[in-house]
């Protein structure tokens, strides 16, 4: 017992250092942001987070494992961010979803989040200012590409600032943690399959965890007025509408080739302006600023009725990135140019 009493002590000392420090990394932040605010830099510094979070889990020795490093630094960053006032950012609504899951991962629970009942809802309240960031889905293991999210981009000015990658995994769920009715005949109104969050917003307890018939992710966008500046392993995801020639597409994907950029998806969609017109969403590896991307975009453009860059931002370490040369898009998509 006298062992176990001083290891307790020690304990208590180290969690005691760890309160002074987070106070003094919490008075730094206050510096800095007055600092930004004196010479008008945006409090929000996405890259920034980015760099902290990598480089904690680079320094990282273990035992303590990188996930739960990760979660405990993204809630005091969001944190810090909230001592003056929360970041507001908008979702598909209601609480509880997983865009609402997907955004607390991303931002922390010191966010405030608004929920809305539609997709062009999350777009409006970032071009409105009612929040300085939206999450929008755009993609599952499952089910594809989110369609409306992409139909959105078409008119919308919002620029992609991040994506997250959310692995799915639903819980059994009842008010009391129990089957409410006698097996082989539960009562189906009586229990829900759901997330962890689904269980602390509604106060509902688990019965069992983690039930997934297959290792799925979906996809979701950070949208807002601008994106994040280069920090050397970043993605860039742009629109355009080809011009109706023989071997259109061909033409546009052949700088990319030329200039060594990698494509990691591409869609189109009918762009609804014009009968046999069509919209592609491309994605690719690098920033807008860099030369190998910037070089192929001006080639292209060339091509192109128009082009937009609807972002460049940090890409994700999931090692789960779609590869694609320019030439096995065609293969695939059978160059369906109009």
């Amino acid at each position: 017992m006298d062992e176990l009493k001083g290891l307790r002590d020690e304990i208590d000392n180290i969690d005691s250092e760890i309160l002074r420090l987070l106070n003094k990394r919490t008075e730094i932040v206050l510096k800095i942001r007055k600092a930004k605010k004196d010479k008008r830099i945006n409090i929000h510094s996405p890259q920034r987070e980015k760099e902290i979070l990598e480089r904690l889990q680079r320094l990282n020795p273990g035992p303590f494992p990188n996930d739960a490093l990760k979660s405990i630094y993204r809630e005091i960053l969001s944190a810090s961010l909230s001592l003056d006032k929360p970041l507001k950012v908008s979702y598909l609504g209601p609480s509880a979803t997983l865009t609402h899951l997907a955004a607390r991962q991303q931002f922390g629970s010191s966010t405030h989040y608004i929920p809305e009942s539609t997709i062009k809802g999350i777009f409006e309240a970032v071009e409105e200012g009612k929040a300085q960031y939206g999450v929008v889905p755009i993609e599952n293991s499952t089910q594809g590409f989110a369609n409306y999210t992409l139909n959105m981009f078409i008119d919308s000015e919002l620029k992609i600032a991040a994506e997250i990658m959310l692995e799915i995994s639903h819980n059994l769920l009842s008010r009391t943690g129990r089957r409410e009715a006698e097996w082989p005949c539960p009562d189906p109104a009586s229990e829900t399959v759901e997330s962890e969050l689904t269980a602390k917003t509604y106060k509902l307890k688990f019965i069992e965890g983690g039930i997934k018939d297959y290792k799925y992710n979906t996809c979701f966008l950070v949208i807002a007025k601008d994106f994040p500046t280069r920090t050397g392993k970043d993605k860039t995801s742009i629109m355009f509408s080809i011009k109706d020639k023989p071997s259109a597409l061909y033409s546009i994907l052949r700088p990319f080739a030329r200039h060594r950029v990698n494509l990691t998806s591409m869609e189109s969609r009918p762009s609804r302006r014009r009968a046999g017109e069509y919209i592609f969403f491309v994605d690719m590896e690098g920033h807008i600023e860099d030369r190998r991307v910037k070089n192929a975009l001006e080639e292209v453009k060339k091509e192109c009725l128009y082009l937009k860059v609807l972002g460049s931002y940090p890409l994700l370490n999931i090692g789960v990135q779609k590869k694609g040369r320019p030439q096995d898009f065609l293969r695939r998509n059978n160059d369906r140019s109009p």
